[in-house]
Formats: structure tokens, C-alpha cells, sequence
């Protein structure tokens, strides 16, 4: 979470979840984004015999590095390049985006830090 923005910050939690952030901030100073959930369009097939399930393949931190196959190998990777990478697919008006207060988590619940594109299925619950 120290590391320079744009790469991979990926941890291992209650001995049996990754889970996959991107580091935001300069390095040095701490501060990442949890990314929560994907809407599959691609690779679908892989990530249902990777995960076991038919739907819901990636709505929720730990579904979503199973489906991705993310483990600690690709911490400090970056993501602006090579296989672990985000691209933009869709840009969306700010109208379709909704933020809500956080979930999941032990303090600051009600911060607005959830950033979730309006009524898509495949949002963590």
C-alpha cells in the first residue's frame, strides 16, 4: 500500500481471501482502492470452472480474485501493463454512478467511499 500508484497491492485475509487493491497515493504514503467487484464480458468460462459457479462470478472482493486467479504473485504489479492490468472499457456519465457509504468494513462505514455504477447486478453486496 507504500508503493508507487498503479501497482498491485494484494493481500492475503482470515487465512483464506485475497484480495486486490490498486496503491493511489505517492510512494510512501499509504493509501490503495479495493477493488470490490467486476462485471465479467470476457473469460467468462474460465472464470466459472475457476470459481465453481454458473452467475455471480465476481461480485464481491474474494470472488473476484478467485475468478481473476489474483494471489500474493502479483503484488507490486503493475496495472497500467502486463497481464494484471485495468483498462477502460466504458466510460460512464456521472449520472449512472452512485456512491454510497462503505460495506465490509469495522470503522468509517458511513463515509461515501463506495463508488458503484447504478442497478448492474454484478455490484458487491
Amino acid at each position: 500500500m507504500f508503493g508507487r500508484p498503479g501497482v498491485a497491492y494484494v493481500y492475503f485475509i482470515y487465512g483464506m481471501h485475497y484480495m486486490f487493491n490498486v496503491v493511489t497515493e505517492p510512494e510512501g504514503s499509504a493509501g490503495a482502492v479495493l477493488v470490490r467487484a467486476l462485471e465479467p464480458v470476457e473469460g467468462v468460462d474460465l472464470m466459472k470452472a475457476r470459481t465453481g459457479r454458473a452467475s455471480a462470478l465476481a461480485d464481491g472482493p474474494a470472488k473476484l480474485c478467485q475468478a481473476l486467479a489474483i494471489d500474493l504473485s502479483q503484488n507490486g504489479q503493475d496495472v497500467t501493463r502486463g497481464a494484471l492490468g485495468i483498462w477502460r472499457r466504458k466510460s460512464f456519465k456521472e449520472s449512472e454512478v452512485e456512491v454510497t457509504p462503505r460495506i465490509g468494513v469495522g470503522g468509517s462505514c458511513e463515509e461515501p467511499y463506495r463508488f458503484i455504477v447504478k442497478g448492474n447486478p454484478h455490484v458487491s453486496r
